[in-house]
């Protein structure tokens, strides 16, 4: 089973250190086929300013914490479904 709140910031977290490292690459790189690629997916980002920056990032967030709180309920229903076994909690008794 997995935990929905981990879930949250993990990938919200990963959705936002991929597009720091993706601007800093454009930056570094400046190929204007990636720079339309990220205003495309992401709705009021242009290149660059720091607030669009900060819009661009919270996108980011947003997105991955979206996708985890759809993909943790949905893997669990599944997970019940198919072991049934895992919902039956054993007690511990002292004999």
């Amino acid at each position: 089973m997995l935990k929905i709140k981990v879930w949250f910031w993990s990938l919200g977290s990963f959705f936002l250190l991929t597009f720091c490292l993706f601007v800093a690459w454009n930056l570094a790189a400046s190929n204007p086929a990636y720079i339309r690629l990220l205003e495309t997916f992401l709705p009021g980002f242009r290149w660059i300013t720091p607030v669009r920056f900060v819009v661009g990032a919270l996108e980011s967030f947003i997105y991955g914490a979206y996708i985890s709180l759809l993909f943790v309920p949905i893997h669990n229903l599944f997970y019940r479904m198919h072991h049934p076994q895992a919902n039956v909690k054993t007690s511990k008794t002292a004999a």
